[in-house]
């Protein structure tokens, strides 16, 4: 049984990847420590595979008050309560506020309310193999703009929370290239268990706030280079990824 929280949210972010990504070899991913996963193909051929977090390489400037923050988060609680003890299973939520606007006082009450019945809808479409999805818009009021909800047997017990925006910002080629090198200086840590290739998977839960940024476009139109032979951005609110190396 794990019971470190960081190890277990690891877990289901690996799983994630693994179930939006077609070309995941099959094998047994075994959690580990530097790096964070094996990913074991056979005899004397494995992959050692590091998660880390999309950090800006500069100061994050937020667009959001204290007071929007405080309404998001009573929001967020608000579900929680009324969504209860549904599901005897835990599960991972996370809320993705629009950057248009912020619920008001008298859109917490009735807009919980809905989002709420949709987990519960939805939450009998998940299976061990469907461990994820996304709460149709329908199911949303307009100040959401996603809710992914996740069902793992690795959790022990349920996380509710909101996404930050990670580089939304910045430079983001800047903060991806830094995030790299960073990862890059523990490599020859890794490399002492002599695995055949090294994957990098970094992960944020929006790479912008901005819906006319198009942020696939300036991540692929830009060359990666590191000693990782793989490296991917992965971001998870919609569901997808960037294969950069």
């Amino acid at each position: 049984m794990i019971t470190d929280r960081k190890k277990q949210l690891e877990i289901l972010t690996a799983d994630f990847f693994r179930g939006i990504c077609p070309e995941f070899p099959k094998g047994r991913l075994v959690p580990s420590e530097s790096p964070d996963f094996i990913l074991s193909l056979g005899i004397r051929n494995s992959v050692g595979i590091e998660i880390t977090r999309l950090y800006p390489a500069g100061p994050q400037n937020s667009h959001f008050s204290d007071d929007r923050r405080m309404i998001e988060s009573v929001f967020v609680d608000r579900v929680r309560e009324l969504f209860g003890n549904y599901s005897g299973d835990p599960v991972w939520v996370k809320f993705l506020f629009s950057n248009d606007r912020a619920p008001h006082d008298a859109e917490i009450l009735p807009g919980s309310a809905r989002v709420s019945a949709g987990l519960k809808k939805n939450l009998r479409n998940l299976s061990a193999k469907n461990l994820y999805l996304l709460i149709p818009p329908d199911d949303l009021p307009s100040f959401l703009d996603a809710v992914l909800l996740i069902k793992h047997p690795v959790l022990h017990e349920s996380i509710w929370e909101s996404c930050d925006l990670p580089g939304c910002d910045n430079d983001l080629v800047a903060d991806v290239n830094h995030v790299i090198e960073r990862k890059e200086e523990k490599l020859p840590l890794y490399q002492a268990g002599n695995h055949s290739q090294y994957w990098l998977l970094i992960v944020a839960d929006r790479l912008s706030a901005f819906r006319k940024r198009n942020t696939g476009n300036i991540i692929m139109n830009h060359t990666f280079s590191s000693a990782f032979q793989r490296v991917y951005l992965i971001e998870m609110m919609n569901m997808r990824y960037f294969q950069l190396i």
